[in-house]
């Protein structure tokens, strides 16, 4: 069996368990948070953003096809595993994306480089308020005033 971290093209993955799901979106997570994290001002000099960058998009996108099961509006709605995971990709999405911006500003590049960034930011804070809109009604009778 190929270890989860593999690139999801080298296998044929039909269904994930919503546990597996969760630990991919956590590798995803961390890598990112690594790669954020050299955004600091003391790897300014450290070569390799862009490459890092678009190898983990390129790993959001393969990664997106494994999970879309667990990434629908129904699953979002009636399972709060998928709720869950569904809130955390998107905000992994929007570091990811937010860190790039930061990259393009500091660099000075064009805006247009900047504005794909920031239109994928904004689509992922969307998805994270339709996940919200479309799971509120479901569980608004479990919240108890106090």
């Amino acid at each position: 069996m190929p270890y989860l971290h593999g690139s999801p093209r080298t296998y044929n993955v039909a269904n994930i368990s919503s546990y597996t799901a969760i630990t991919l979106m956590v590798t995803l997570a961390r890598l990112c948070h690594d790669h954020v994290s050299s955004v600091s001002a003391s790897d300014k000099k450290k070569s390799g953003f862009w490459d890092r960058h678009y190898s983990l998009v390129k790993s959001i996108n393969d990664y997106t096809a494994i999970m879309r099961m667990h990434l629908t509006a129904k699953a979002v709605r009636e399972d709060p595993t998928a709720f869950t995971l569904h809130i955390n990709f998107c905000a992994v999405h929007i570091l990811l994306h937010d860190a790039a911006t930061a990259r393009i500003k500091e660099q000075e590049l064009q805006n247009l480089v900047a504005a794909d960034s920031q239109k994928c930011s904004v689509a992922a804070a969307f998805k994270i308020a339709n996940a919200i809109r479309i799971a509120w009604p479901a569980h608004r009778t479990e919240v108890r005033y106090i």
